[in-house]
C-alpha cells in the first residue's frame, strides 16, 4: 500500500504533545480526504474514516517499530507520524543545504559556512579531501545518506 501526504501544513508553535498539522491523504495514488491533528496529544482526525481503517489494516502486516526503548505495533498513527517526521526532516535538510555545504566525513555530518569562499571552490576543496558532499548529490540520495549517518551517530 502506498500512503502519501501532500499539501502538509505543520504548525510547530501549536504542537504540544503531538504534531499539529493538516495534510491531504493519498492511498495508492487516490486522494482520500484530509488528515489532521490539533497537537494536544489526541489522535489524528480523518475526513474519511474508512481511510484510517485501511491504514490500520495495512499496519497490522508491518513489523513492529523500535521506539522509546521498546517495540510497538504499527498503526495509522505511527505511519502518519512517520510521514510527518520524514517531511520535516526533508525540509530541515533543504534549509541546511541552502545555507551551508554539508558533508559526510568519517561517519559524521559536517556543516561548512562559506566565509567568503565561493561555494564551488569550497565544494571542490572538500571533494579533494575525500568528503562526500551532500549538496552535489540528488536530493533523495543526500537525504538517505544524511538520515543513515545521523542514525549511526546516535
Amino acid at each position: 500500500m502506498k500512503i502519501e501526504l501532500k499539501n502538509i501544513k505543520h504548525m510547530a508553535s501549536l504542537s504540544e504533545e503531538t504534531h499539529c498539522f493538516t495534510a491531504s491523504l493519498y492511498i495508492n495514488n487516490k486522494r482520500r480526504g484530509e488528515v489532521s491533528n490539533r497537537g494536544h496529544g489526541g489522535c489524528d482526525e480523518y475526513t474519511d474514516p474508512t481511510a484510517e481503517d485501511e491504514i490500520n489494516a495495512y499496519a497490522k502486516t508491518l513489523p513492529k517499530k523500535w521506539a522509546f526503548e521498546q517495540w510497538f505495533d504499527q498503526d495509522a498513527e505511527t505511519i502518519i507520524c512517520e510521514l510527518i517526521n520524514d517531511h520535516l526532516a526533508r525540509k530541515q535538510l533543504q534549509t541546511k543545504l541552502r545555507a551551508a555545504v554539508l558533508t559526510v566525513e568519517d561517519g559524521k555530518i559536517w556543516q561548512y559556512q562559506r566565509a567568503g569562499v565561493p561555494r564551488g571552490q569550497l565544494i571542490e576543496h572538500l571533494e579533494r579531501k575525500g568528503a562526500q558532499v551532500l549538496n552535489v548529490l540528488p536530493f533523495d540520495s543526500a537525504f538517505s545518506l544524511y538520515v543513515k549517518t545521523a542514525e549511526a551517530a546516535r
